[in-house]
C-alpha cells in the first residue's frame, strides 16, 4: 500500500500543515494559520524538490505566530 505524503509529517507537526503535495515542480508543503516559517523565503509555503528536504524545512523552521 502506497503512503500518502500527510503520513510522511511528523506527529508533532500535524496540525501546523494544511496540505502537502507534489506537482511537476516538485514538494508543495502549506501552513495552517498562525503558524509561519522563519528564515526561509516563503512565510507559509514550503517547496522542495524531495520529500526528505520538505521535512528538514519543516522541522527547523515552524514556528507560532504570536
Amino acid at each position: 500500500m502506497k503512503k500518502k505524503l500527510l503520513d510522511y509529517i511528523p506527529k508533532k507537526y500535524k496540525n501546523a500543515v494544511q496540505e502537502f503535495y507534489k506537482d511537476s515542480r516538485g514538494y508543495w508543503l502549506i501552513l495552517n494559520d498562525g503558524y509561519i516559517l522563519e528564515d526561509y523565503y516563503g512565510a507559509h509555503v514550503i517547496h522542495e524538490d524531495t520529500i526528505n528536504d520538505t521535512l528538514k524545512v519543516l522541522r527547523q523552521c515552524v514556528t507560532k505566530e504570536c
